[in-house]
Order: C-alpha cells, then sequence, then structure tokens
C-alpha cells in the first residue's frame, strides 16, 4: 500500500485480512480508505457494516448497509441487517429483517430476539 497508495483493491483485501483477524477497527480504516477511492463500489460499505457491526457502531454500520443497497439492491444482507438493528435496541426492526432471512436461520434468529424480551409466545 505504500508503494501504491491509490490501489483501492490493496485497501480491500488487507481490510477482509484485518477483519478476518479480528483487528476490526484496523480493517473499518482500509475500508474507509477504499470507500474514499471507490465510492461508488458496494463492497467498502458493506465490509465496513460487518466491522462497525463488531466495534458496536451499529447506527454507522445501519448507514453503510443503507448506501451498499443504494448502489445494489441485491446486496441488502437481511441478517447483517437484524443484527446492526438489534444492536441498536430496534428489537422490531431486527425481528423483521430476521424474518427476510431465508429458511431456518431467521426464524431461530427471530424467536431469540423474541425470547430477549421476554416474549415467550411469540418465540415459539
Amino acid at each position: 500500500i505504500e508503494k501504491a497508495p491509490k490501489k483501492f483493491s490493496l485497501y480491500l483485501k488487507r481490510g477482509l485480512s484485518f477483519y478476518n483477524t479480528g483487528a476490526f477497527d484496523k480493517s473499518a480504516a482500509d475500508f474507509s480508505q477504499f470507500v474514499t477511492l471507490r465510492p461508488n463500489l458496494v463492497e467498502g460499505y458493506l465490509n465496513r457494516a460487518y466491522a462497525y457491526n463488531k466495534l458496536g457502531k451499529y447506527a454507522e454500520g445501519l448507514a453503510d448497509l443503507d448506501k451498499a443497497v443504494s448502489l445494489d439492491a441485491k446486496r441488502d444482507d437481511k441478517k447483517l441487517r437484524g443484527d446492526l438493528q438489534l444492536g441498536k435496541g430496534d428489537f422490531a426492526g431486527a425481528i423483521a429483517s430476521y424474518g427476510a432471512v431465508p429458511g431456518a436461520l431467521g426464524a431461530f434468529l427471530a424467536g431469540d430476539v423474541y425470547a430477549a424480551q421476554n416474549k415467550y409466545t411469540e418465540a415459539i
């Protein structure tokens, strides 16, 4: 990166490496640089949303996810959206997002949110 600071793909690759090793703050910084260099590419926003989720920066993560979806509607990760909403304390939003996750996983995640609110009949 020092030799080619404008090569956006290097920030994406290093950001993913940082993410995979648990260095989420460094990961988010590299994804931010990627976004600066290529603001119209969905990958920077989506990956930074994942890093923000791990850092507990839920509002920022939702903003990035929304931006990613505005660039490519097919990239709306409903599980990530639910995780970010849950982190913000938006239980209804999390349940709705998890409900859109395909298969049993979505129902399982939504059930967990209901159970966390002591709404056991809804969790079933």
